[in-house]
């Protein structure tokens, strides 16, 4: 019997002994993994922010988003190697539905076949095939809505086609699209 009350008596030092380490609270929302890269867009006169994963080309070299943007300019192309591209453009002032902008284009671009994957009012992920084929390219759009009438539209280049998986991981990052003032409020309450 006292084996058994030694043994549970040096479990519990054991046990409540610990490290010093303490646990972050998941409060603070900037923070980003050793696998990720943030970057701040306001250099190219967009008041955004993106995390995008970090990736390495054939040769080793690690890859790094490019931003190409002409000044005064509306329209930004985000790239980071061959298959990662994305559109964003500034709507400030003009009302931007993910539904209503993709079933637009879908009227307009038949006898092609529009597939919702999913579907709202602030972002639709779809598949455009041919009738006659099972092949199917993915998109995305999505709306970004930042302080008053501030609005961003971001998409897949609609000039690429794109599987799946890499949809995937283009969404990923455009999730991660923040208003650059609402991340620097955030940083000010945390």
């Amino acid at each position: 019997m006292k084996r058994i009350y030694l043994t549970l008596l040096s479990s519990f030092i054991l046990f409540s002994c610990g490290d010093d380490v303490e646990t972050p609270d998941n409060t603070n929302t900037n923070t980003v993994d050793e696998n990720a890269v943030a970057t701040d867009l306001s250099e190219y006169e967009l008041p955004l922010t993106i995390v995008t994963e970090k990736s390495w080309d054939q040769s080793g070299e690690e890859k790094t988003l490019k931003v190409e943007h002409e000044e005064a300019d509306i329209i930004w192309s985000l790239t980071l190697g061959d298959r990662f591209n994305i559109i964003i453009e500034d709507w400030t002032g003009v009302d931007k539905n993910a539904t209503e902008e993709v079933e637009r284009k879908a009227e307009t671009q038949q006898p092609l076949v529009f597939d919702y994957v999913s579907k709202d009012d602030e972002l639709v992920v779809y598949s455009i095939s041919t009738p006659d084929s099972e092949k199917k390219e993915f998109h995305f759009y999505k709306v970004i809505k930042g302080e008053g009438d501030q609005l961003f539209t971001v998409v897949s280049n609609p000039m690429n086609t794109y599987t799946k998986e890499e949809i995937d991981i283009m969404l990923k990052a455009a999730n991660t699209l923040k208003v650059a003032e609402q991340t620097k409020k955030e940083d000010l309450e945390s």
